[in-house]
């Protein structure tokens, strides 16, 4: 979950906004924009990014590129160590819900 404790956020917002009425219905977690980051911690190998973007968005995560199509999607990802890693977006706006490792 990208909102929890230990993102580091610089930049973005929380969506949807704290205290929204049956905030736990909506699907979304952090808005991320070309240059906002986060960091958070992550385990080694494949996981499943939870996202949904009105148009094709572009992250980088781990040191890797991503194209995001729009829609509510998933994408796999894969991370070379445990750890804390980095999320930047480069361009676009996503709306990232969760990413679970495999």
């Amino acid at each position: 979950e990208f909102e929890d404790a230990h993102v580091q956020h610089k930049g973005g917002e929380m969506y949807p906004q704290l205290y929204t009425m049956a905030r736990f219905l909506y699907r979304g977690g952090w808005i991320v924009r070309a240059g906002d980051s986060m960091t958070f911690l992550a385990k080694r190998g494949a996981s499943t990014l939870h996202y949904s973007c009105g148009a094709p968005a572009m992250i980088e995560l781990g040191g890797r590129a991503y194209l995001l199509e729009p829609q509510y999607k998933s994408i796999r990802v894969d991370l070379d160590h445990d750890g804390r890693v980095t999320l930047r977006g480069i361009s676009g706006e996503v709306n990232l819900d969760r990413m679970q490792h495999e």
